[in-house]
């Protein structure tokens, strides 16, 4: 029995000392559990927001926390079931990415899940705006983009056959007229247009002047002259004397081929076509006046205070103004190409109906003419206006537009004719 207690007592001791170190020693913790529930999202796009959420459990404590990431870069954080945040993709991350969900529990364990996406970006939306919606000829608009998404090209249409590629351009407009724009955006993502209708309304500067009836008429500065930009339709002198008003046709065809012979009447005989008045010569030169060939003429004729008959040479300048503005091949000292560039264009019929431009805002309109035998020809298709040119004593110098050419031409008008009269400023 001594022998067996002897050998006993040391296996003894050391059970006891084991089994008393094992209770002694903490658990081990286990880590969480995380899974993303958004893994199946695989492309997302820029400028969006969107839910990344995830599935946190931990069998042997709480979850402290869960912290999503873009790559390596923190992007939120939750702390309560269910985890998940909003994020709102930011431009900087086109491309391909990872995002990653880590779990963490209250014991510092954590564990992760991550997904491969492909951010993408958009296509551009076309925005801009203008400093300006009102302008005269010859002003500039300038335009700002402000497109969202990014752009990196640019197509404006001004709506007068002109374009740019600039992101913010500046641009002149050199015809009036309403201006519908345009404004086209793209990137490697896609493309964008927008049309503003009828955005830019270009008009010309034009200055009045009224005669001596009262009636007020708009002017135009082209170059360093001044002209009227409508017919006149006076019916007195600047001295308040009356000019003869002529309806009848046997009336008209007893008028004299002179500078007497002083008569007006209206296109038609009907005042309310717009197209104004037709005077002989003697009546545009102002009752029993005296033709010039000088330049200016100094001859003020039917013309209100101030204004005065052009002369032929005031006319040739005027064409070779235009000339100068066109390369300098529309004027030979004779024939001028430039009708379409002083016709009003709605007025006109035929080849100046389709082509004609105004560009200058001189507003020639198709009055036609009153022949010698008293007849009205031409209204909508022809013009022609006096010079202070005398030729003989049946003839003086007129200025002839017809709708089949781009002329603007001198021609011999007979005295007794009636054609238009356009005043020039002193």
């Amino acid at each position: 029995m001594k022998l067996y207690f002897k050998y006993l007592m040391p296996f003894s001791f050391f059970f006891i000392f084991l089994n008393s170190c094992q209770k002694d020693s903490e658990p081990i913790n286990q880590p969480p559990k995380c899974e993303l529930l958004t893994s199946k999202l695989k492309e997302i796009k820029i400028k969006e927001t969107i839910t990344l959420s995830a599935y946190a459990y931990d069998k042997d404590g709480e979850i402290e926390i869960v912290e999503f990431f873009i790559d390596e870069n923190l992007i939120g954080t939750s702390k309560t079931d269910p985890y998940k945040i909003e994020w709102y993709v930011e431009p900087e991350f086109i491309g391909e990415h990872t995002i990653k969900a880590t779990a963490t529990d209250d014991k510092g364990e954590s564990s992760s899940e991550e997904f491969e996406v492909n951010i993408l970006g958009i296509a551009p939306v076309a925005q801009f705006e203008i400093n300006e919606n009102s302008i005269f000829k010859g002003e500039s608009v300038t335009f700002t983009d402000k497109s969202i998404n990014t752009p990196t090209e640019w197509l404006w249409d001004f709506g007068d056959d002109s374009t740019s590629t600039d992101q913010n351009p500046i641009h002149t407009y050199k015809l009036a007229g309403s201006y519908t724009v345009t404004l086209k955006t793209s990137n490697s993502f896609g493309e964008n247009e927008l049309a503003k209708e009828s955005l830019i309304t270009v008009s010309f500067d034009y200055g009045t002047i009224t005669d001596y009836d009262g009636n007020t008429y708009n002017t135009i500065k082209i170059g360093d002259q001044e002209w009227m930009a409508e017919n006149l339709e006076v019916s007195h002198y600047p001295d308040g004397k009356a000019i003869p008003l002529v309806i009848g046709v046997n009336e008209w065809k007893a008028l004299e081929s002179n500078n007497t012979d002083d008569a007006y009447c209206f296109v038609k005989n009907d005042e309310s076509m717009g197209y104004g008045a037709l005077y002989t010569f003697a009546a545009a030169l102002g009752d029993k006046g005296i033709a010039s060939n000088e330049n200016p003429s100094g001859v003020q004729g039917v013309c209100p205070n101030g204004w005065h008959l052009p002369s032929h040479e005031e006319w040739n300048e005027l064409f070779q103004y235009i000339d100068n503005n066109h390369d300098g091949y529309l004027y030979d000292g004779s024939n001028a190409h430039i009708s379409i560039y002083l016709v009003s264009k709605e007025d006109w019929s035929g080849f100046l109906g389709s082509y004609g431009i105004n560009e200058y805002g001189f507003s020639a309109l198709p009055s036609g003419v009153r022949n010698w035998y008293g007849n009205f020809a031409g209204q909508g298709y022809n013009a022609a206006f006096w010079t202070s040119r005398n030729i003989d004593d049946d003839t003086a110098t007129s200025i002839y537009i017809t709708n089949g050419y781009d002329f603007m031409e001198p021609a011999n008008g007979d005295k007794s004719w009636g054609y238009s009269v356009r005043c020039i400023k002193n």
